[in-house]
């Protein structure tokens, strides 16, 4: 099989792998993910160990001809490859201190394993999207396409059937689930996976194809507003309007902008809308951010129990119960 091939199915059984955590029935695939991560490494390696023998046969062929090109083309060549490998092990950094929390946590080998694992996962994220960048010749994103359909006619199939019975009323009840532990689970993988969705470039201009990535990109914006997420839909609308501003969609960015404050106003000037949008934003809470205070609070003081060099990685203030 192709080094093509090897990545784009590697990397997609990636992705799912990372999004069945979510999904209780089908949770065992997460162990694929640390298996992965150590193939992404070791093929990466290989990779770069391949490259640099290249290079430096390509120095030995040049000899005396055209030495200087050959010199040149052979610097341009040894200074990619080293850095790939140095995108590689910058990660190490974050994960070497991690690991040296462990010296002082309350739970020392906690969170030497959580620290392992962190940089098991980081390099490995790392390998697998250089691996993507160097043999893909598809849309850096596109990896995520199969996942996202996935996520999207399992949350249909849900919709149709109340299969789950809790799907609307498990989590925190506020929003649809589906077959995913939380709402904000949910609409975060969605917000994770749709930029594939958006990316596509549709080479076939056939209106059967057309109107299946239309009826995609729909799915995708309508159960992420029925998650009732807020923080995902935030982040989308944040998303976009950097996209817009780095593409500088000045048109779009202005009618959007006129469209927001004439709503805005609308709104404002209505007290039965008023009303009815502060309780969509509220989320039936006195403030917005009633539902994170409880939270905030307490890893606030933690924070300043844990001081400059905390408690260790991933551990707790164990003396510090949120909502106590």
């Amino acid at each position: 099989m192709s080094p093509e091939k090897v990545i784009k199915y590697s990397l997609t059984l990636f992705v799912f792998a990372i999004v069945s955590r979510s999904i209780e029935a089908i949770s065992f695939f997460y162990y694929a993910v640390p298996v992965l991560c150590v193939f992404f490494i070791g093929y990466y390696l290989v990779d770069v160990k391949s490259e640099m023998a290249k290079v430096k046969s390509q120095k030995n062929k040049n000899g005396n001809d055209n030495q200087e090109s050959g010199i040149e083309k052979w610097s341009d060549s040894l200074f990619a490859s080293l850095k790939r490998m140095t995108a590689l092990f910058l990660v190490l950094i974050p994960g070497i201190w991690f690991l040296l929390t462990s010296l002082w946590s309350s739970y020392p080998t906690i969170s030497a394993e959580r620290a392992f694992y962190f940089i098991l996962i980081s390099i490995g994220c790392i390998s697998a999207g250089m691996l993507w960048r160097r043999y893909s010749n598809k849309g850096i994103l596109d990896f995520l396409l199969p996942t996202n359909i996935f996520v999207v006619l399992l949350c249909l199939f849900s919709l149709v059937t109340y299969i789950p019975a809790d799907s609307w009323t498990g989590g925190n009840g506020k929003g649809f689930m589906g077959f995913f532990g939380q709402q904000n689970q949910l609409a975060s993988i969605i917000l994770f996976t749709m930029p594939a969705a958006f990316g596509l470039k549709i080479k076939n201009k056939s209106i059967n194809i057309n109107f299946f990535y239309f009826l995609l990109l729909t799915s995708n914006l309508l159960l992420l507003l029925l998650t009732y997420s807020r923080a995902s839909i935030l982040s989308l609308v944040i998303g976009a309007a950097i996209f817009l501003i780095i593409n500088k969609n000045w048109k779009i960015i202005s009618y959007s902008f006129g469209v927001i404050v004439l709503l805005t106003v609308i709104i404002f000037l209505n007290p039965t809308l008023k009303n009815y949008s502060e309780y969509i934003i509220n989320k039936d809470f006195p403030e917005f951010y009633s539902s994170r205070i409880w939270m905030w609070e307490p890893s606030y003081q933690a924070a300043l129990n844990g001081g400059l060099v905390g408690l260790g990685y991933g551990i707790s203030d164990p003396n510090i119960k949120p909502g106590s």
